[in-house]
């Protein structure tokens, strides 16, 4: 299986490339400040989600599932990082590349930021965000939501 991991690939990415690589896959990771891992089944590539040649990408391989990582608040602050409204141009892209290069699954990896300071269950409650990031989390979690309803896109 081809998988591909981008988004803010600053947080977990390393480690979820490790784990899919161990269990037989093939991992390409787009995205700013992947550590350089030497991994024989990981190929990195220094492109954002939003930029113009993450599309060549996206042709070059045959992915089956995108794992696509939001930017979580505390991420924000640390000067490497990428500014959320950055994140979500990029999974607009990533979307519109999913639904025409016919790759079957997107999991779209969220916050529980875009809950705010809610203390009743997810499911239960309609998101109410605090933060400039928990509003824009939202915004992806609708992107992702449209895709699947108008376009048939398997998002999770």
């Amino acid at each position: 299986m081809n998988i591909l991991i981008t988004g803010d690939i600053s947080s977990i990415a390393a480690s979820l490339a490790i784990r899919l690589s161990q269990n037989k896959q093939k991992v390409v990771v787009a995205g700013a400040n992947f550590p350089d891992l030497k991994l024989r089944d990981v190929i990195y590539h220094p492109v954002l989600s939003s930029d113009e040649l993450y599309s060549e990408i996206i042709s070059a391989y045959r992915f089956d599932a995108v794992v696509f990582l939001s930017t979580r608040e505390e991420l924000l602050f640390n000067s490497s990082a990428q500014y959320s409204g950055k994140i979500l141009d990029g999974l607009i892209n990533t979307l519109n590349l999913c639904r025409d290069g016919n790759v079957k699954h997107l999991f779209f990896v969220s916050s529980t930021e875009v809950n705010g300071e809610s203390t009743r269950s997810v499911i239960d409650t309609c998101p109410d965000p605090v933060s400039v990031n928990g509003i824009t989390l939202q915004s992806e979690e609708a992107q992702c939501k449209y895709y699947t309803d108008y376009f048939g896109l398997g998002t999770t």
